[in-house]
């Protein structure tokens, strides 16, 4: 009795008291002339292909060094017989809806090398707050100090040794925060898509962000914006337009 009263609550705890649970927001593209959609593992993805092109495009949120961005993962192929000079910069604009208000922003991709800029910048800041604490632990870093069974305090001389302790423990947060910081810049710039000579055959891939304008400090509520992506590269002239759903 005692053990099936235990499953019992187990049960109830698990399912009656659990957090609900949200579904996350993706972007699914509308379909429309030209622009067909499908989903690549929960991912939705708009694709438009002319006579000498194949392109795919998808759109998600994202944070990058506390800014609020939208990044857009291009897929082209050049199928014609000559080469085509991608220039991204100037290929894509982003136009952001607020759905409930009707009003709307445009933006265009945010260069690559003032990403990577910022988030040095980041990487600075947090060496620096890193110094400061370490600092502070050892400003506030004292001796020893415990009392005999007659109430008399003892100072056990270990100062120096508890600083280098706390010396070491700065430097190797250090190490961790710039190995971290330049592991991510590596792999970010390694993604970004640049300009590129794309010869008959061939595709290029790669990420491009733009930065919306919401306050660092705000939520962003992806349930709550529209975006048209409009594409002008080659011999694509698209405007595909991505609409907030619930993913899986």
């Amino acid at each position: 009795m005692l053990i099936k009263l235990l499953s019992i609550s187990a049960f109830l705890i698990l399912f009656s008291c659990s957090p609900s649970f949200v579904r996350p927001t993706v972007y699914e593209p509308k379909k429309a002339k030209n622009v067909f959609t499908f989903y690549v593992n929960g991912d939705p993805v708009a694709a438009v292909i002319s006579n000498t092109s194949a392109y795919q495009a998808s759109i998600e949120y994202c944070m990058l060094a506390q800014k609020h961005y939208i990044r857009l993962l291009v897929n082209y192929t050049n199928l014609s017989s000559k080469t085509v000079l991608l220039e991204p910069m100037k290929a894509f604009k982003l136009t952001q809806y607020k759905i409930s208000k009707k009003t709307k922003s445009e933006y265009f991709p945010e260069y690559p090398s003032r990403i990577v800029r910022m988030v040095q910048n980041e990487k600075q800041s947090a060496m620096l707050a890193n110094a400061f604490l370490g600092i502070i632990e050892a400003v506030s870093t004292s001796a020893t100090t415990y009392y005999s069974f007659k109430g008399q305090s003892v100072r056990v001389n270990n100062l120096q040794e508890k600083l280098k302790i706390v010396a070491r423990n700065t430097g190797l947060r250090s190490e961790n925060i710039s190995r971290n910081f330049d592991q991510f810049i590596n792999n970010i710039n390694t993604f970004f898509l640049k300009k590129n000579t794309v010869f008959p055959n061939h595709s290029v891939s790669g990420f491009i962000y733009f930065e919306i304008g919401e306050r660092r400090d705000l939520i962003y509520h992806a349930d709550k914006y529209a975006y048209i992506l409009k594409s002008n590269f080659a011999d694509i002239n698209s405007s595909i337009q991505f609409l907030p759903v619930k993913g899986d």
